[in-house]
């Protein structure tokens, strides 16, 4: 976004406002995109952030959002980090490439059995740390030590926020009370798109 917005465009507005109290008029936008913004709003919230994207859109008109799931998965959080760690000891993925899928898959594993369905990521870093002690492997214990270091330098400021996350089934029946369902899709480009569909939804 800091790319897009860098480039001046005198016929755009930017506002920064809250979802949750945007401050617009009713019916004052024929499409919002929000993108993960669902996850970001405690589920205790979810309803009056629904509520008030269908204030501020036209009837019949529509939210398009890409919106993470939680889906089963009995691996531990211990299964899912060496599964992962193995695959940057055979060369199978980048590190910086495992960074990224080591926290969204640790994440969506966590959270299916969270209490209110939240999760950090100061929690993942404490289970990478189970995970270097628990190891004999010198090699998987020299990339567990790396991925702890990187999880601090680069994420230790989200420690203290939290992601909500529901099952695909949960999600949907939210969705449902204030939307028409029209459309969810995948992406084919990153790893992680299983947990993260993309819905159309028409305003009731």
């Amino acid at each position: 976004m800091t790319g897009f917005i860098a480039k001046v465009n005198l016929k755009e507005k930017f506002y920064r406002r809250n979802w949750l109290a945007t401050g617009f008029a009713n019916k004052y936008f024929d499409l919002i995109i929000g993108d993960e913004i669902i996850c970001n709003i405690p589920k205790a919230l979810h309803h009056n952030l629904f509520q008030e994207i269908s204030r501020i859109l036209k009837t019949g008109h529509y939210f398009i959002t890409r919106h993470n799931m939680s889906t089963p998965d009995k691996s531990t959080p211990q299964q899912v980090i060496l599964s992962i760690v193995k695959k940057i000891e055979r060369g199978e993925i980048s590190f910086q490439t495992a960074i990224n899928y080591l926290y969204i898959t640790l994440f969506y594993n966590k959270v299916q059995c969270a209490p209110e369905n939240k999760v950090n990521m100061g929690e993942e870093l404490e289970d990478i740390k189970v995970a270097y002690r628990q190891t004999k492997n010198l090699k998987y214990k020299r990339i567990l030590k790396e991925l702890v270091g990187c999880f601090k330098k680069n994420w230790s400021y989200a420690f203290n926020y939290y992601w909500y996350v529901l099952s695909k089934t949960n999600s949907e029946k939210e969705l449902r009370k204030i939307f028409v369902i029209k459309k969810a899709a995948y992406a084919h480009d990153y790893l992680t798109s299983k947990y993260s569909p993309i819905y159309l939804l028409r305003k009731k």
